[in-house]
């Protein structure tokens, strides 16, 4: 199509330089303003079909901004755009695809940045470590953090690429995990040994914890699964009274109120000894009572009493 255009002066432009004073109209392949430095550095912008005049690799045609020499910023006719200098503080916009992604998120596997999608609603970040003598990323450190308006919704991956916090969709679940995680297989079985796993995981979807040397300590509760804990469970009240406690010792395993003192005061179930210490202690069922006080034991049938343990007269 040849008269494409509105101006008649476009539609005529050959690319040679063209100054129409009439019109106050100047076309050319390229315009700039700004200045030279003292370091002959150009401190400005350049409008049109930029190409070798670039150090930093950014060509075409668009607005080029430039600072101590450097590019610093450019809008191409494309629908890509850039600002910054080249390195991990350069920022790119690309109108296309709808995206911004930092200049370092592009460099490698193991770097540091990150992308947005507006598309599509995702966040994708990622981080490596970086030498402080050398100023470049360490090989094999990069994590990675994915947010997505589809499953999974959230996603950490460590340094190993292991999953530590996943949330996504039914199949795939909503949990979080260590790094290190490998289930620990209960067996119910007394006469076999639980399989020994390595870390945690949350299973949000099942409701289940699956933890190896587990401790979960708060104001009124501490629970702990380790190797070498001998209190398992403690359950204090707000004024750090203890209320229950079970744990083992050198007469077994237990469950023990606070306030068990031998023959005085309180509960022990000793559970390796099969036995009951308890200090005004009464069980009371439908049809048994079992108590420290009279009656001390007594068995109801279902019309009469069958047993009936007391010192009354």
């Amino acid at each position: 199509m040849k008269n494409r255009y509105a101006s008649s002066m476009v539609n005529k432009w050959d690319g040679s330089l063209v100054i129409d004073e009439e019109n106050g109209t100047i076309m050319s392949t390229m315009v700039g303003a700004g200045r030279k430095n003292s370091e002959n550095q150009f401190e400005g912008v350049l409008l049109g079909d930029v190409g070798s005049a670039s150090e930093d690799n950014a060509t075409g045609v668009g607005l080029y901004g430039f600072h101590e020499g450097a590019q610093s910023f450019n809008f191409n006719v494309n629908g890509t755009a850039f600002i910054g200098k080249s390195g991990r503080g350069r920022i790119k916009f690309d109108g296309n695809t709808g995206t911004i992604t930092s200049a370092s998120y592009e460099q490698a596997k193991d770097s540091s940045g990150m992308k947005i999608d507006l598309d599509d609603g995702v966040i994708d970040m990622k981080g490596a470590k970086i030498d402080a003598t050398t100023g470049k990323y360490v090989a094999d450190t990069a994590s990675h953090i994915h947010i997505d308006v589809k499953s999974p919704y959230f996603k950490i991956d460590s340094v190993k690429g292991n999953h530590l916090m996943f949330i996504g969709g039914e199949k795939e679940g909503y949990y979080l995990q260590s790094d290190d995680f490998e289930p620990t297989v209960f067996n119910f079985n007394e006469t076999a040994s639980n399989s020994q796993g390595k870390g945690m995981k949350i299973d949000l979807l099942e409701g289940r914890i699956d933890a190896f040397e587990f401790t979960l300590a708060s104001k009124n509760v501490y629970l702990n699964s380790g190797e070498d804990a001998t209190k398992y469970f403690i359950i204090k009240d707000n004024d750090n009274n203890m209320i229950f406690h079970a744990g083992s010792g050198a007469n077994g395993y237990y469950l023990k109120s606070a306030d068990y003192t031998p023959g005085e005061a309180g509960t022990m179930i000793n559970l390796s000894e099969g036995k009951i210490d308890s200090y005004d202690f009464r069980l009371t069922s439908s049809k048994v009572i079992l108590s420290t006080e009279s009656p001390y034991f007594k068995i109801d049938g279902s019309k009469r009493t069958l047993m009936y343990v007391s010192d009354d007269n």
